[in-house]
């Protein structure tokens, strides 16, 4: 690239020189001379340039593969544990852990919402059973005064004559109590779900819109709208996000949603 550069200076030169006072023939060759000088110095700089950009990407290849090198092995990813771990601001460490405990209480509340369910079929097919009459032929008490000790012979002879007591029909299967195929959706799971921390805020009519486009994806109904804000401020007290009201509105400081950064294409 020096020798290109130099020699296009030279023809430069050289042009001008002959150039300064007489515009021939000989000028015009020493014109054209320059235009392939400077031609060539045009190109020298251009491979240069893409040398130059091709030794600095090898370098940075060579970078990341030793960082690639030394990295560990990666983690299976939890992302319901890792959630729930930002939310509370615990260890990602714990992220299966709190994954584990949260399955382990939605078993145990489905169960125990069977168990209730069955108790109360139970008790309300009882309550709807009415005894009928005594039908005719059943064995009725004697008000008559035995006079004296009767044989047990005696007894099961008169019982005998007796028709035996017909019997009840068997009362129906318990059956379960049908729940609402909409449940209401958790605030806390909910938000542990569409929500991390971050250094902006998020409006409580932002939150409030996600909280129930979530409950609808997962086939759950949302709580009143009404009610969200006291759901929210309860929560927001319990795990230390901070709440602004001012008069643009109500707004959770230092969160922000996820649906966020997939629109913003983070």
């Amino acid at each position: 690239m020096s020798a290109a550069r130099a020699k296009a200076t030279a023809a430069t030169a050289a042009k001008e020189a002959e150039c300064q006072h007489v515009r021939g023939q000989r000028c015009r060759d020493k014109e054209a001379i320059e235009s392939a000088a400077l031609a060539a110095l045009e190109t020298a700089t251009r491979n240069k340039a893409a040398t130059d950009r091709a030794a600095k990407l090898d370098s940075d290849i060579a970078i990341y593969r030793e960082k690639i090198e030394k990295a560990g092995p990666v983690l299976e990813a939890n992302s319901q544990g890792n959630a729930l771990a930002r939310l509370f601001n615990l260890p990602e460490a714990n992220a299966a852990t709190l994954s584990t405990y949260q399955n382990l209480a939605m078993a145990l509340v489905i169960e125990l919402l069977i168990v209730i369910s069955l108790v109360a079929s139970e008790v309300l097919d009882h309550h709807e059973t009415k005894l009928g009459p005594v039908e005719r032929g059943a064995i009725e008490p004697r008000a008559t005064p035995l006079t004296k000790p009767v044989e047990a012979a005696s007894v099961i002879e008169a019982l005998s004559y007796d028709e035996a007591p017909k019997a009840f029909p068997a009362p129906p299967k318990p059956r379960l109590i049908a729940s609402r195929p909409d449940p209401v959706g958790n605030v806390a799971v909910i938000m542990a779900e569409i929500m991390e921390p971050g250094r902006g805020k998020v409006e409580l009519a932002d939150v409030f819109v996600a909280y129930a486009e979530a409950c609808q994806a997962s086939g759950k109904r949302p709580i009143p709208a009404g009610e969200f804000p006291g759901a929210i401020a309860e929560l927001c007290q319990r795990i230390g996000i901070e709440i602004e009201d001012n008069a643009k509105g109500v707004f959770l400081l230092k969160v922000r949603l996820k649906r966020a950064q997939k629109t913003a294409g983070i």
